[in-house]
């Protein structure tokens, strides 16, 4: 059962991917050259993509250096590397790529707090 409602999950979450605007989808990816899992993270991040883009052309990971970008940490109040972020969600740490579908998946139809 558990399996169905994940595989309706991945059709719904499809769909919506499909039906979003022609504006990118950006799965913002804060490192650092002294992180060590920094690396790991945006390895996931871009498989998440190019699983994400066989739904949509428009999903593109943009790593950003925090000590090339040091202002970043405070407006965007970054505690931790690595952080992942699409819209206003966030990940802090290594996710999963399902981890950052879901993110994005939240981002596209919003988590329903506005």
């Amino acid at each position: 059962m558990h399996h169905e409602m994940h595989a309706q999950w991945n059709l719904v979450e499809n769909q919506i991917l499909i039906a979003a605007d022609s504006e990118p989808i950006r799965i913002h990816v804060f490192t650092s050259k002294r992180c060590i899992f920094c690396g790991d993270a945006l390895d996931v991040a871009k498989h998440a993509a190019k699983r994400l883009t066989r739904c949509a052309n428009q999903v593109r990971v943009v790593e950003t250096d925090i000590n090339e970008r040091p202002e970043l940490v405070e407006k965007l109040d970054i505690v931790a590397l690595p952080t992942i972020m699409v819209g206003k969600t966030r990940l802090v740490g290594v996710p999963t790529a399902n981890d950052i579908e879901r993110l994005v998946h939240l981002s596209v139809i919003g988590d329903g707090t506005d």
